[in-house]
């Protein structure tokens, strides 16, 4: 799990001050899932999956977002984002340039987050099919407007920094999760582990 491993609660302690708060059943684009129970099985997931259900937002002190990922990371992508979140904190108040030329390196750092990242990333961050079909339909960022791409769409790493790029230093209240959030199906509803259902090892009648 991203936040149990202990390179990423040292760099938590260190580097920021943390909080939370439940978005279930108060926010519109909020995710929705079958039951799921600690006891039922486990499954890897993509980087990013769930990208509704949870955002982990990176802030400067006066409330502006940095950076924010959607959904689940691994712990070494989550760290190295984390990193990238505090540059981009330390830009926020580097007062040697002007608030242009500061929102221009903004944009450049994301995209090259966005074009240049490993390809360890890019090979965790593939859509489901279910996912695929809904950005397809939904957005108009995720396209690629050429061939030799993973089912004709970007992968969804590039996109959230693509998208954070356009939104430079936004103040937490003005920042849209309703439009950044989609990156998938608002509902999954498959029961994974639950026997007799999808993912159990139980065969269906």
């Amino acid at each position: 799990m991203t936040l149990s491993n202990d390179k990423v609660i040292n760099q938590i302690n260190t580097a920021f001050v943390s909080g939370w708060q439940s978005i279930k059943g108060k926010r519109s684009y909020a995710g929705v899932s079958n039951t799921h129970m600690p006891t039922n099985a486990a499954k890897n997931i993509n980087t990013c999956s769930g990208g509704r259900n949870i955002q982990m937002y990176f802030m400067t002190p006066d409330g502006r977002v940095v950076h924010c990922l959607p959904g689940y990371w691994n712990a070494q992508d989550f760290y190295t984002q984390a990193g990238f979140a505090v540059k981009l904190g330390n830009l926020a108040f580097n007062k040697s340039i002007s608030n242009a030329d500061r929102n221009e390196k903004f944009l450049d750092m994301h995209l090259q987050k966005a074009h240049g990242h490993n390809y360890g990333l890019v090979e965790g961050a593939k859509l489901q099919g279910f996912d695929v079909k809904y950005v397809k339909n939904n957005t108009s960022d995720f396209t690629r407007g050429y061939k030799g791409f993973v089912q004709g769409v970007k992968l969804v790493d590039q996109v959230v920094h693509e998208r954070m790029a356009a939104r430079p230093f936004l103040p937490f209240e003005k920042f849209d999760a309703h439009e950044f959030t989609k990156l998938g199906i608002k509902r999954y509803k498959y029961d994974f582990g639950l026997a007799g259902k999808y993912g159990s090892s139980a065969k269906k009648k």
